[in-house]
């Protein structure tokens, strides 16, 4: 088997997602450190951002398009429910993560020394809901880990 090539940093959100769409499908990886937003990274990403995936000649940009193809391609779509609501639960929870959850925690706790009050309280109320949908299941949208648990 090919082993996928991971171009990011370890301490990546992002990065560890792709990496861990890898584990579950039992596909064999390889982190390859970036010089963040320099001319290399750049070759790569024209938005400077990572993680980036080289399967041979296949090159995809973006975490989510990242999962979606270790999973379908090594994965047998095991992180893609098979119930229509199911799957949409998920694309909407992944969606909330890009959009909102990752830009007030990650964005404001770690861009941050210290982060404002208003970013305290609407990082709490981000993980109030996340904490309300986990007390359902044990996943975030399905009885199964699914790609919204690896996003988030």
């Amino acid at each position: 088997m090919t082993e996928l090539i991971i171009h990011g940093f370890a301490g990546s959100t992002y990065t560890r997602t792709a990496r861990m769409a890898c584990v579950e499908a039992e596909v064999p990886h390889r982190l390859v450190p970036l010089p963040f937003k320099q001319p290399a990274h750049f070759a790569l990403h024209p938005f400077g951002r990572m993680p980036i995936l080289q399967d041979g000649d296949v090159t995809l940009l973006e975490s989510l398009a990242i999962v979606t193809y270790v999973d379908h391609k090594y994965g047998r779509g095991r992180l893609q429910p098979a119930d229509p609501a199911d799957r949409a639960r998920a694309v909407q929870r992944v969606s909330a993560g890009i959009d909102d959850i990752y830009r007030v925690v990650v964005g404001e706790f770690v861009k941050q020394e210290q982060p404002s009050a208003e970013a305290r309280k609407a990082a709490r109320e981000q993980l109030r809901i996340v904490d309300e949908a986990l007390a359902k299941s044990s996943y975030l949208a399905s009885d199964k880990l699914s790609v919204a648990d690896l996003m988030l």
